[in-house]
């Protein structure tokens, strides 16, 4: 094989045309790929005469240029180098460091960066400033290549800068020499690929998203989906009032006179106990005044009889028979003057201690009494959720007032007709709450959650608006 196959078979023109159509960083490695392969065609003929290992060779070259320009920060592109030169050496050991003035970071091919703590660094820090005065084997403006009796040493220069990437390659130092001279024309291309990278590396969301990090990311996400679309009873908020069962209201049972109350709210009432007691006085001298009047009607109509005036008689019977049936009502009054509880329970309203003395009317509001062993819980449904909501579906409700675990009961009934509470216009369902230890107490509020038929999880969040946007649209 011709030892100038290498130079004349590539194409470099593709190379050059790509490098119009990336970044400044690829069109730096494009034109020192190309610098690379004219070098190197010089350097086989010069010095090398087999020409399968000078193709080798060529291809290791453009090989490590292509991998220093893919490395992400300029660290790691030195270590490439470093390796590259330890992998084509015998038996030789590389070290290599960065900086300006003086030694940044320093490197060993096989212990990787160290620090300045390290008896190397100290070591190194003397060579790096010796690097000056030695003499430089290399007539390239930014690369001087310094060769010893044990050692060959390549500083490359940051063209317009003012720092500088050193390469210490010990080993047999005529051995060494032999082995690297042929790099001499390739350095300035190295050098050039070495300080395109940036000195950091530069995250990007892509790189940040890689490995583990996007595998956690796509198994958060996935979760984050299944838990929207799973499929699970819609959700219906409700508010939640406690109310009593089977209350009764206490009124005043004709027009009378308020004499004494014997209990207060909370206080707790047998079937039968007496609540309070009305002022019979005035209907005692009403029914003395009926009871006078009907004896002088019972004289007249005796006297009508006797006197055989029929028809009068008649009327003063139908007189007398008035006043019976008054008497009889106001004799009835005063048997209930004392006004009692009629079912066991808690009189849950009506303080009635400031109106005593006070006139009341007939059937004006007194005291309300309920049984608290069972209450009832109302749930206002808004009426735009009550095609979900059917009897019998589950709830769970939770009371302000009452910390601990939600309830989880069972819609009993819903009215049927809807109701306008707090400027809201609802559905009142019904359900039947046991109540033995006494802790639910009417007017209590809370948060009630209905369930309905099964939906994506995200749908009963997402419905109003859905809807809203379809009816803004004409759908």
């Amino acid at each position: 094989m011709n030892s100038d196959y290498f130079v004349v078979n590539p194409s470099k023109a593709p190379l050059r045309e790509r490098g119009t159509n990336v970044g400044r960083e690829h069109d730096a490695i494009v034109s020192s790929l190309d610098a690379a392969i004219d070098q190197l065609g010089d350097v086989e003929r010069q010095f090398l005469i087999d020409s399968e290992f000078s193709l080798e060779r060529a291809t290791s070259v453009i090989r490590l240029l292509a991998s220093i320009g893919l490395c992400s920060c300029r660290a790691s592109a030195v270590m490439k180098v470093a390796e590259f030169l330890a992998e084509h050496g015998q038996n030789v050991q590389v070290r290599c460091a960065v900086g300006g003035d003086s030694i940044q970071r320093f490197a060993d091919r096989r212990l990787g960066w160290m620090g300045s703590e390290s008896a190397l660094y100290e070591e190194y820090v003397d060579r790096w400033v010796s690097m000056t005065d030695a003499e430089s084997q290399s007539p390239l403006e930014n690369v001087s290549v310094k060769r010893l009796s044990q050692e060959v040493a390549v500083e490359l220069r940051q063209p317009g800068g003012c720092h500088k990437i050193v390469f210490w390659i010990e080993g047999d130092g005529k051995q060494s020499e032999n082995a690297f001279q042929w790099l001499d024309t390739i350095w300035e291309e190295i050098g050039q690929v070495l300080w395109s990278r940036p000195k950091r590396k530069q995250w990007k969301f892509s790189e940040r998203m890689s490995g583990n990090v996007a595998r956690i990311g796509a198994f958060a996400g996935l979760i984050a989906v299944l838990f929207l679309v799973w499929p699970v009873p819609y959700r219906v908020a409700c508010e939640a009032k406690i109310d009593t069962f089977a209350q009764r209201m206490i009124a005043a049972p004709f027009e009378a006179t308020l004499e004494q109350a014997y209990v207060l709210p909370g206080d707790q009432v047998a079937a039968g106990e007496v609540l309070l007691k009305l002022d019979g006085r005035p209907m005692r001298l009403e029914l003395e005044g009926v009871e006078a009047e009907i004896q002088q009607v019972s004289k007249e109509h005796n006297a009508a009889l006797a006197n055989n005036q029929i028809a009068e008689a008649q009327q003063l019977a139908l007189k007398r028979r008035r006043l019976d049936r008054k008497r009889d009502l106001i004799v009835d009054r005063l048997a209930n003057l004392e006004v009692t509880s009629p079912i066991d329970g808690v009189v849950i309203s009506g303080d009635l201690e400031k109106y005593t003395g006070a006139p009341l009317e007939r059937g004006q509001g007194l005291l309300e009494v309920a049984p608290l062993e069972v209450v009832r819980l109302e749930l206002e449904i808004p009426d735009y959720e009550i095609g979900y909501v059917k009897r019998g579906a589950d709830t769970s409700v939770k009371l302000d007032a009452i910390g601990g675990r939600a309830m989880n009961l069972q819609i009993e009934d819903i009215y049927p007709s809807a109701e306008l509470r707090n400027d809201q216009n609802v559905f009142v369902a019904r359900v039947t709450v046991e109540n033995q230890d006494g802790t639910l107490r009417p007017g209590m509020l809370g948060e009630a959650v209905a369930y309905g038929p099964v939906r994506p999880r995200v749908w009963s969040w997402m419905r109003p608006l859905v809807e809203r946007g379809l009816w803004w649209m004409g759908y």
